[in-house]
């Protein structure tokens, strides 16, 4: 009987040291979300603890990702690229690396097709 019982403690230790994973990464989406859809989405995210590691996560995915050091060629956003991460939520995806076209922000990307898209075609008349 003790067998069972060891089991289904071992396997809700294994659960819960998953979860803050998984609770950090949707704390992060819902930071780079905040531009978007309002403050409250950061107010909240650090009422938990994995909301915290959320804050910091995104913190420094855009702060790397911020950092341009051309005497060595350095751009942050390429860096992360190259690491495999990604920024989360709509607003901070904007400071990443285009995966369609590399060497290119996804700002300018987005601005590229939002200019197509209205058929602008004199940019200096704006």
């Amino acid at each position: 009987m003790s067998s069972i019982a060891q089991t289904l403690t071992n396997g809700i230790q294994e659960i819960s040291a998953i979860l803050p994973l998984l609770g950090t990464e949707q704390c992060e989406e819902q930071v780079g979300l905040a531009l978007n859809n309002g403050f409250l989405y950061v107010a909240i995210t650090p009422v938990s603890l994995f909301g915290s590691l959320g804050i910091v996560k995104a913190g420094f995915n855009t702060l790397l990702a911020s950092i341009a050091i051309s005497k060595y060629r350095i751009l942050g956003a390429k860096v992360l690229d190259y690491m495999g991460f990604h920024p989360k939520g709509e607003v901070s995806q904007s400071i990443a690396i285009d995966s369609h076209q590399r060497g290119r922000f996804l700002a300018e990307s987005q601005l590229e097709k939002l200019i197509q898209d209205e058929h602008i075609d004199d940019i200096d008349v704006l």
